[in-house]
């Protein structure tokens, strides 16, 4: 199932392979891209409003490992502060908060939206 990140209006999916996981596998441990979602969603100067967490290929271990890489929406106290400052202060927090393997090692992007399809939950029971 698809999750779609909204930048500039252009929709870009981030297929999921095989089926839809809730937890990445980093180094050999389970990570869950909803406890980094919320970390970085409680950054206590409230950059961003919304994120979502996905995990990418090619900044692991392995070229197949797939690492945390976050895609967020900011705030207007984050647009204020710039987009390279506001990276740097969630990637401090993240690194304060969360023990080293749930790290962004894949890196933040800033969006304008983020949603997901009406297809797609995470939450889903």
């Amino acid at each position: 199932m698809p999750r779609c990140v909204v930048s500039s209006d252009v929709c870009r999916k981030i297929e999921a392979e095989g089926p839809l996981q809730d937890t990445l596998k980093v180094s050999g441990a389970q990570v869950s891209p909803v406890e980094i979602e919320g970390c970085i969603l409680e950054h206590p100067d409230k950059l961003i409003i919304d994120v979502t967490v996905a995990g990418v290929s090619g900044h692991g271990r392995t070229s197949d490992e797939k690492v945390p890489r976050a895609w967020i929406v900011l705030s207007e106290k984050g647009q204020k502060l710039g987009k390279e400052k506001t990276i740097k202060a969630l990637d401090k927090w993240v690194k304060k908060s969360l023990s080293k393997y749930k790290w962004v090692r894949g890196g933040f992007e800033v969006v304008d939206t983020v949603r997901s399809l009406p297809s797609f939950s995470r939450n889903e029971s």
